[in-house]
């Protein structure tokens, strides 16, 4: 069951665009993530999109302080890097491992 309280995809690009400063071509594909990912992981990144709180998820032995912390992630990028984890561990331990590059936020 899908719960009315999720952003739009148009609400969602204008918070990451406005907000976190994403590049509106980043931000169209990060909403779409969102948009799939997982119920609890949307209700997360709602809530730091609309109050730059982190709710704190754990999936095994990830959560997103770490990731922000200790790999260098963007919020939202983690907290779509655990639903990620969820479906491809395999692939998303790779990433961690090879390294990454955040995107190119505006203004920067």
């Amino acid at each position: 069951m899908e719960s009315e309280c999720f952003m739009e995809k148009e609400e969602i690009i204008r918070h990451l665009v406005e907000k976190q400063e994403y590049p509106e071509k980043t931000a169209e594909g990060a909403a779409q993530k969102i948009i799939n990912a997982r119920e609890d992981i949307k209700f997360a990144i709602e809530k730091f999109l609309v109050s730059n709180e982190l709710t704190n998820i754990q999936v095994e032995d990830f959560n997103v302080e770490n990731l922000v912390q200790n790999f260098k992630l963007h919020p939202v990028g983690a907290y779509l890097w655990l639903d990620w984890f969820t479906r491809d561990p395999v692939l998303a331990k790779r990433f961690l491992q090879k390294g990454h590059s955040r995107p190119k936020l505006k203004n920067t």
